[in-house]
């Protein structure tokens, strides 16, 4: 007997705990109830906000339902909306049980100077002038590639063609990229180089993105022919390599006699590691 009053006093203790926690209960939007779970609200969320649903919701349902006019829905990835949110809106949302959390539509943009420039002190360079609206146009780089431009964004200033093509212009959009890492100017647009501004001689050796040693060897020796206003020589190019030595030394491997032959010009040569290895 005494096993049966215990058992009916831990029901009613049950039933009294079912009714405390009632009004604690709310109605889902399928008809449901089930325990209301606090809604993650980012301090200050007003205006432009992201509201994410539960998963197996309809975040265009949930918006309607609470009076939001959503801009952006996602269905796929992060389940939710995007809003202007007033404060009533908000409140609103916090009680929707199918509302996980709002938070605040921060606003994204690329870096003022990349980060490639930082990493290498473009920045604080006193001649450079990155991210200063900087002017090297009293530098020249030739780019040995694919050539270069057109582009707004560049300073081309001359350049020859090695592959027969007729143009310096760009064939496949490798040089132009090259040139745009090194001297891009610096203003509102994309990107902006080390050296923002600089001059730009195309020396287009590749159609495509392939080309001949032989064409190579026409650029180098153009540039050796041309050396007023080139202070800097790109070659960002793969190629099997050749037997070296170290100028001024003996070499038979007509490339590395070429790159001697313009840095006797007082012209520094520089060109891409590991692009064939």
């Amino acid at each position: 007997m005494a096993d049966v009053s215990r058992r009916f006093a831990l029901l009613a203790m049950v039933l009294v705990f079912i009714l405390a926690v009632s009004p604690l209960l709310v109605t889902a939007q399928d008809g449901g109830a089930r325990p209301a779970a606090p809604v993650v609200t980012e301090p200050g969320v007003r205006g432009p906000a992201i509201v994410q649903t539960a998963a197996g919701t309809d975040p265009a349902a949930v918006a309607a339902a609470n009076g939001v006019r959503a801009g952006y829905v996602y269905r796929n990835a992060a389940s939710g909306f995007s809003a202007n949110l007033s404060d009533a809106n908000v409140a609103a949302l916090q009680r929707d049980v199918n509302v996980e959390s709002i938070s605040i539509d921060r606003v994204v943009t690329t870096s003022a100077v990349p980060n490639q420039l930082l990493r290498v002190g473009a920045d604080t360079s006193a001649t450079g002038g990155v991210g200063r609206g900087g002017d090297n146009s009293g530098v020249g780089i030739a780019i040995v590639d694919s050539g270069v431009g057109p582009h707004p964004d560049l300073n081309i200033a001359g350049g020859v063609d090695c592959t027969g093509s007729g143009s310096y212009s760009d064939s496949s959009g490798h040089g132009t990229h090259v040139a745009g890492i090194a001297a891009a100017r610096d203003n509102a647009d994309s990107t902006t180089g080390s050296a923002p501004g600089a001059r730009i001689y195309s020396i287009r050796v590749l159609v495509g993105t392939t080309g001949s040693l032989s064409a190579v060897l026409c650029g180098l020796n153009w540039i050796a022919a041309n050396p007023a206003g080139i202070n800097v020589v790109n070659v960002s190019l793969g190629l099997s390599q050749g037997p070296g030595a170290d100028c001024g030394q003996s070499t038979t491997f007509p490339l590395r006699q070429a790159v001697c032959d313009v840095r006797a010009r007082g012209i520094q040569v520089v060109a891409a590691a590991g692009n064939l290895s």
